[in-house]
């Protein structure tokens, strides 16, 4: 994965669809920490623009609100129940630029 966002020539917004995921705490918690913290974390990689998941979950939506905090890097996560409202709230973004 790496690899291909270093090969990226723009800013890419990062959506995973977790919908037909079976997940519990312990999962969005090791989740977390593998893609917001470390040495490396995937998801604060400075190709990605933004990060964006799909879920109708409430706790993937608190896991969400979670990363806002310091120990996660104040990630700003968006979570939408739909790969297509993900995608018109990318649309707005690009348009209001």
């Amino acid at each position: 994965m790496r690899q291909i966002l270093e090969a990226q020539e723009e800013l890419l917004f990062f959506i995973c669809d977790v919908r037909e995921m079976k997940l519990s705490l312990d999962d969005l918690i090791a989740a977390a920490n593998v893609g917001s913290r470390g040495q490396q974390p995937l998801w604060q990689h400075p190709k990605i623009r933004d990060v964006y998941f799909i879920s109708n979950l409430k706790m993937v939506e608190l896991a969400a609100k979670g990363l806002s905090s310091p120990i996660f890097g104040n990630m700003q996560v968006r979570v939408f129940g739909t790969v297509e409202k993900a995608l018109e709230d990318i649309r707005r973004i690009l348009e209001s630029e």
